[in-house]
């Protein structure tokens, strides 16, 4: 079967893996580049990379230097609301109302195999989130 959607994601993120490894005294450059991604600091954070390889890039950081808890070491690194690419879209926001709405439908435009839906039941409002799942038992 022929893949018609390419999982992207905004090159901003990629500040998180960097963070995360020099934390635990990783060489970025080194895992970048085993995964194809760029290394150094020439991209614009609204750029986009292929999703793929942070995927790789998590989990042959966790199994090689035996870290096994890395992906959640990058995801509490930085909030999603403070990613380059995404805080300026919602930090104009009037209300909390308006900034969970901006935020759902630019979370697809970080990264297309993510969505957000913001529901309402009132009083209430929450949301909803589906990720797609890019390797099948993928443990992080």
């Amino acid at each position: 079967m022929i893949q018609t959607n390419i999982p992207m994601a905004r090159a901003a993120f990629k500040d998180q893996f960097e963070t995360a490894m020099r934390e635990n005294s990783v060489s970025p450059e080194l895992y970048f580049e085993k995964v194809g991604l760029p290394t150094g600091d020439n991209y614009e954070p609204d750029s986009l990379l292929p999703e793929k390889p942070f995927w790789i890039l998590v989990n042959l950081v966790a199994n090689e230097e035996s870290i096994p808890d890395f992906g959640i070491r990058v995801a509490r690194l930085t909030p999603w609301h403070k990613v380059k690419s995404l805080a300026p879209i919602i930090q104009e926001s009037q209300n909390l109302e308006e900034l969970l709405i901006l935020f759902s439908e630019a979370a697809s435009e970080q990264s297309n195999t993510s969505t957000f839906f913001l529901g309402k039941s009132p009083p209430h409002a929450y949301f909803t989130s589906v990720t797609e799942t890019l390797f099948e038992g993928d443990r992080q």
